[in-house]
């Protein structure tokens, strides 16, 4: 266990584990271990080294920025896991982090900010528990060079308290949330997409909202899009929209396939 106060930048090398601490921003340049890592800073946590490799190696990381945010817009925490090692992450503000070699798998993330999360391969929900979500935070951006987020058996389960879920993915995405409605904004998969919420599908910013092969989106007890704003989606394959209480719906470019698509009323 290490606690350090520096200005500079950290390297750490580790056989079997890393706990690294600090009272004020901490400037990682290289922490390498076979083992488990745990980061953990009152302030904000920041990724200073020169290239893009990975800077932080570990079977498993925990990272914790109390106050502050972890990496920065344009410049992430870049880390490889260890196959079938988990990541779990903390802020006080936002959360930045690439995954630079293989799968990301989540077992928790929780950010006041935006959680904007990358990956070389899939974006997994690592956990075996359903029933709380892998991500919390103000805004989700998620994003998969070569795989896809969730899977058809297993839906990444996040949740955005107050603004939209969006991100850049190579594969399918299939996500839900478990509490109230979800925000959707600049969701661009070259797969499926599959996204449910217990209330309303609403689409935010400029469309189309969704862009997939085919495309399936299920409200459970409120609306797809709102009378203020469709829900828009440029597809490539079949699409079912399912709500309840009213459906504001449109394909974005080109015809729209559809297989199943209806509200109980409205």
């Amino acid at each position: 266990d290490i606690d350090v106060v520096a200005t500079g930048a950290i390297r750490i090398e580790g056989r079997n584990h890393v706990y690294l601490g600090g009272e004020q921003d901490l400037n990682i340049r290289s922490v390498q271990s076979n083992g488990p890592v745990r980061i953990k800073g009152a302030e904000g946590i920041f990724d200073v080294s020169t290239d893009a490799a990975p800077t932080v190696r570990a079977s498993g990381l925990i990272v914790e920025a109390a106050h502050g945010d972890i990496g920065a817009a344009g410049d992430p925490l870049r880390i490889a896991l260890a196959d079938g090692t988990a990541l779990t992450a903390r802020a006080g503000g936002s959360i930045f982090l690439d995954e630079r070699l293989g799968d990301l798998r989540v077992a928790s993330v929780l950010a006041k900010g935006t959680a904007d999360l990358s990956a070389q391969r899939a974006i997994v929900d690592a956990r075996s528990a359903r029933d709380s979500v892998a991500i919390n935070a103000a805004a989700i951006r998620l994003s998969s060079r070569t795989g896809d987020v969730g899977s058809l058996s297993a839906p990444f389960n996040l949740f955005a308290s107050t603004g939209a879920f969006g991100g850049t993915v190579a594969g399918g995405v299939y996500a839900t949330t478990p509490t109230g409605d979800l925000r959707v904004s600049g969701l661009r998969a070259g797969g499926d997409v599959q996204l449910r919420a217990p209330r309303s599908l609403l689409g935010v910013g400029t469309a189309p909202h969704v862009t997939g092969a085919r495309v399936d989106l299920i409200a459970g007890s409120g609306t797809i899009g709102d009378a203020d704003q469709f829900f828009s989606v440029d597809s490539n394959g079949q699409v079912v929209a399912k709500a309840v209480t009213g459906l504001w719906f449109e394909e974005w470019n080109g015809d729209l396939n559809a297989r199943d698509i209806g509200t109980r009323s409205g």
